[in-house]
């Protein structure tokens, strides 16, 4: 199956398509339509780095901070507010599955949440260094996700939808989009979601399809789960996922 973005885009890609087929290419085969990503190593950002390359590209983030565990304390306390502290490492990629994500946590209750951290981490093979500290967003009303990864048949695709524990119930609505983004396609995907007029989620979603975009030629997969609303409007990334390939070995 060949996916197509509208009438007039189907009948531009079938002239496309006729124009190579009926080419000269020589005795080689047809180029590639959709080259593969570089056959070079997988690495997982750390959650600090995904966020920092989240907040470039114009998506808000929360408030945080890096800290090693056993400073984690100290770190705490410079938040006013309660904080989810979470296992910084490239090598955990889903940390709440391995205990490596305490929420609401205060400074008199820091020391035991990096313990329990620290016990539950090791019972996976993992150890705790380092941590991020990051404020709990205040009057959270929805979670969505927003992801990208290169499909085989597609190429690369967004999806968004309903986030959290939605996704892994799979009782959520997900919408599937073609990347570049077309705002048609996303205002639908919202619509159907009931955040049509919800403008910082739109602000959001468009400026994750942008970055996906530019990082098209390393991109394995990107992900924010959960993306927050609230009370006042805000769209915020509260988890950052992004793996990159790159044949240089720098994927920054």
């Amino acid at each position: 199956l060949v996916p197509l973005g509208g009438f007039a885009e189907a009948i531009e890609a079938m002239g496309h398509a006729a124009a190579l087929a009926g080419s000269d290419h020589g005795a080689g085969p047809c180029p590639d339509l959709l080259p593969p990503l570089p056959a070079a190593p997988v690495r997982t950002l750390d959650e600090a780095e995904a966020m920092a390359l989240f907040a470039a590209a114009g998506i808000p983030v929360p408030r945080h901070a890096t800290a090693a565990a056993e400073d984690a304390p100290i770190a705490v306390a410079e938040f006013d507010i309660p904080v989810a502290i979470k296992a910084l490492s490239g090598n955990i990629l889903h940390k709440a599955a391995v205990g490596g994500v305490a929420l609401s946590v205060a400074p008199n209750t820091a020391d035991g949440a990096i313990l329990r951290m620290r016990t539950a981490l090791a019972e996976h093979g993992h150890e705790l260094s380092r941590v991020l500290i990051e404020e709990m967003i205040p009057d959270p009303r929805r979670e969505i996700i927003l992801g990208a990864r290169r499909d085989p048949a597609m190429g690369l695709v967004m999806v968004v939808g309903d986030g959290g524990a939605e996704v892994e119930t799979g009782r959520g609505t997900v919408q599937t989009l073609l990347l570049p983004l077309q705002d048609k396609a996303l205002d639908a995907a919202l619509f159907d979601l009931g955040l049509a007029d919800h403008q910082q989620m739109q602000h959001a979603a468009r400026a994750f399809a942008d970055f996906a975009v530019a990082h098209a030629a390393t991109l394995e997969t990107a992900e924010i789960n959960p993306l927050i609303l609230t009370g006042a409007g805000a769209a915020i990334a509260a988890d950052a996922v992004i793996q990159l390939r790159d044949s240089e070995g720098d994927i920054r």
